[in-house]
């Protein structure tokens, strides 16, 4: 398919594809907003949300159709991180297994959409990679232990990001202020692209 049937595609019949990627940017950005702000709790959910959001949108790019239907099938909830992901790796025939701990432990923020009553939560979160502890604290009888880096969140972005080319990163930075912009370039090392100023105008497609 060429890039401006790709583009007509989804002018036309996969409109839906558009508004899921900028769902999936706009939770990013606001995670790694409170994250650097120290707020992990709702970073790690949002983020959740967000890499969900790329990767369902990988499979509407592998498959050039738009099926919502299939997109709430991944797991009990529709929201099986690892189970997308999988689905991700097999359409592409690919057997990288890199990001496959990192998935599951994203998909343990997903749990506290709904916080659990009589458990303690320990959340691990940073700028770069979190050490590992023992899950269960001596003086807890009950604890969930959640692990949370920025750094590590980036990469997996941007290594979704290079399953969905020609899609053009920039088009989704159009508009957002100059401070939302600094946002995500801030302790980011896995930029989606190089330019140092905000977007002010960008195609969805790249040529």
């Amino acid at each position: 398919m060429s890039q401006d049937e790709l583009a007509k595609y989804f002018a036309d019949g996969g409109s839906a594809f558009i508004p899921l990627m900028q769902n999936g940017f706009d939770d990013y950005l606001a995670a790694r907003w409170l994250l650097l702000n120290q707020r992990p709790q709702r970073a790690g959910s949002l983020i959740h949300r967000a890499v969900e959001c790329f990767l369902k949108g990988a499979i509407v790019l592998i498959e050039r159709r738009y099926d919502e239907k299939q997109l709430k099938a991944y797991g009990k909830t529709g929201h099986g991180l690892p189970q997308i992901w999988r689905d991700v790796k097999r359409r592409l025939g690919s057997k990288d297994s890199r990001f496959d701990e990192r998935v599951e432990q994203l998909q343990k923020w997903e749990e506290l959409r709904y916080p659990k009553l009589g458990r303690h939560q320990t959340l691990l979160f940073g700028r770069i990679a979190v050490p590992k502890v023992r899950d269960v604290s001596p003086h807890v009888s009950q604890s969930d232990t959640y692990r949370l880096s920025l750094d590590e969140v980036d990469e997996l972005v941007a290594a979704i990001f290079s399953l969905l080319r020609p899609l053009n990163a920039r088009f989704f930075f159009v508009g957002v202020t100059d401070d939302m912009f600094d946002v995500y370039r801030c302790h980011n090392n896995h930029l989606l692209f190089d330019d140092p100023k905000r977007p002010t105008h960008a195609a969805a497609f790249e040529a």
